[in-house]
């Protein structure tokens, strides 16, 4: 009788992201956002003022994940929400990973101040004031530390990251956060945002629990899908099919490739928890909130100074 020893295991497929059309998604979601802000009747000239400042946020994520390596880089605005930049890597550094969260919101904190001070000391244009105050407010906002905002996601990586369950603890609390956000200042936007963030939690939740069930198959999950053995994603694929009661559509002990593997590989891919280099000492973790709360202080000290002079102008 054959033993699973020696067992021939298919090579796993190749998953092969789609990539070639981010640009016309990112003109596309861009165009949505701005069509719907207008159709609320609000100015085209302070559209435009946020999309630059979301734009140059984003642009400083994007440029720091191209810089260290991420494929399937891509840009996109959400309505009444703001942008985001997804991409995608197998084996991650924690210090890469805490230079591209904090390299959106730090370099818009510090335009706005380089506008101010050209307000003030280069005797420019009020507009410097209005551009000013908006890229500081906007991106100081973005540290609030609530999950999934760049504060939230800098907190995660520093103190949450090292296991499912905190990180699901942390989610949970910034959504109540957002909701309570929301309801004190009266905005259903961010309550609602506040809510879907609890089906974020949900599927986290859901694959936490899938990991834990998948243990006992003694397969090293936190290995990136590049390295991940034929063996072992066979045996994963047949145990993911059965969990999440897809084994009437795809049979789970079949090696041949189905019509659906194109779905079922990026799904064991996700279960993988991607390799992170935890390469930041608690030294290193203290700078980075030091500069987290130096930025914060800066910005609110920014906006400070100048209310008197923006109600003048309004």
């Amino acid at each position: 009788m054959e033993t699973e020893e020696y067992t021939y295991f298919p090579p796993k497929p190749e998953i092969k992201d789609k990539n070639t059309s981010s640009i016309l998604k990112t003109i596309g979601s861009l165009a949505l956002f701005v069509g719907l802000f207008a159709l609320l009747g609000i100015s085209l000239n302070l559209i435009f003022l946020v999309v630059l400042v979301l734009f140059l946020h984003e642009m400083g994520h994007l440029i720091a994940m191209k810089s260290y390596g991420y494929q399937d880089v891509g840009m996109f605005f959400i309505p009444f929400l703001g942008a985001v930049v997804t991409g995608r890597k197998e084996e991650m550094s924690q210090f890469q990973r805490l230079i591209i969260v904090l390299a959106g919101p730090i370099p818009g904190i510090l335009i706005g101040a380089g506008f101010l001070l050209g307000y003030h000391f280069g005797d420019l244009h009020q507009m410097f004031l209005i551009y000013g105050l908006v890229f500081v407010a906007l991106n100081v906002l973005n540290l609030i530390p609530v999950d999934p905002l760049d504060g939230g996601k800098l907190f995660e990586l520093l103190f949450f990251s090292f296991s499912d369950f905190a990180k699901v603890l942390f989610n949970g609390i910034s959504s109540a956060v957002m909701i309570l956000i929301g309801f004190l200042y009266q905005s259903y936007v961010i309550m609602i945002f506040g809510g879907f963030m609890l089906f974020r939690i949900q599927s986290h939740v859901k694959l936490m629990r899938l990991r834990k069930r998948l243990n006992h198959l003694e397969i090293p999950l936190n290995v990136s899908y590049a390295k991940l053995s034929d063996k072992d994603y066979w045996r994963l694929r047949k145990e993911y099919l059965q969990i999440a009661n897809l084994d009437r559509l795809i049979s789970p002990d079949s090696k041949d490739y189905d019509e659906k593997e194109e779905v079922v590989a990026p799904a064991i891919r996700n279960i993988l928890r991607a390799p992170v280099d935890n390469d930041v000492n608690m030294l290193g973790k203290l700078s980075f909130v030091f500069i987290w709360a130096a930025a914060i202080v800066l910005s609110l000290y920014s906006i400070w100074i100048n209310l008197n002079d923006l109600k003048e102008l309004l």
